[in-house]
């Protein structure tokens, strides 16, 4: 009965993200599409469909439930960042897009490139941000050198 309200309360609040994505004017531009005007109704409830599953899991005591509905939602809002066109395109009137096969393609290309260059880049990362520690060590001793 757990993961039975578990997988509800995930299926409410990923279909609010959504709900929300949709109104994103920044993301629908992004792909070309027109956000959708929400009302004060949908805004609200979207908020309601998001957060009131996980408030009735931990009111309900279910612990582990809860976190796996934070995990859900976290692994949910990754996704739709690593695969912009695939995620919005559901969103979107698909007649829109079933004629263009090379959107398609390009976003599932997309995606998969920015999921397989995720180490790479943040090796990059960790790369520069030891290079600017160094720089900083450098920089707080020669202060020291010309305080002394």
């Amino acid at each position: 009965m757990s993961a039975l309200i578990t997988t509800i309360a995930c299926v409410l609040s990923l279909c609010a993200i959504r709900t929300m994505m949709r109104g994103d004017a920044k993301r629908m531009r992004v792909v070309g599409g027109t956000a959708m005007e929400p009302t004060r109704r949908i805004v609200w409830l979207s908020r309601v469909l998001l957060w009131g599953p996980g408030i009735v899991l931990a009111a309900l005591g279910d612990a582990a439930g809860f976190v796996i509905w934070l995990g859900a939602l976290t692994a949910f809002g990754w996704a739709m960042v690593a695969m912009p066109h695939l995620t919005l395109a559901a969103t979107l009137p698909i007649r829109r897009y079933v004629d263009d096969a090379r959107y398609w393609a390009l976003g599932r290309y997309v995606a998969v490139r920015r999921i397989i260059e995720m180490p790479s880049r943040i090796a990059e990362l960790e790369q520069e941000v030891a290079d600017m520690r160094r720089e900083l060590d450098a920089l707080r001793a020669e202060r020291e050198d010309r305080a002394a």
